[in-house]
């Protein structure tokens, strides 16, 4: 989810123009979490997962990154987002 916020944000801050007129880009971001080994999810559950995080995001207004990973539980005790940043966690 830090990745996609990562990449979201990269997107939507980057000045893109076409014939000398800027055009607003953003972008929304579904994220799905396997461990290789442990949890028996095959790769379409996972993308079936994913896409339904995907659908949610763009459901809140988009220009979001939706991710199932539980807020308390960051995967390889990676940080929480910095306040301010729109990612949406999601309870199973």
């Amino acid at each position: 989810a830090m990745k996609a916020e990562e990449i979201r944000r990269g997107i939507s801050e980057h000045r893109f123009e076409y014939e000398g007129k800027t055009i607003p880009v953003t972008s929304s971001f579904g994220v799905a979490v396997a461990q290789y080994g442990t949890d028996g999810d095959t790769v379409e559950q996972v993308v079936k997962r994913a896409d339904g995080c995907l659908y949610q995001a763009k459901a809140q207004g988009r220009n979001r990154v939706v991710s199932e990973v539980a807020e308390t539980a960051p995967l390889s005790g990676m940080p929480l987002p910095k306040e301010g940043t729109k990612i949406v966690f999601v309870k199973k």
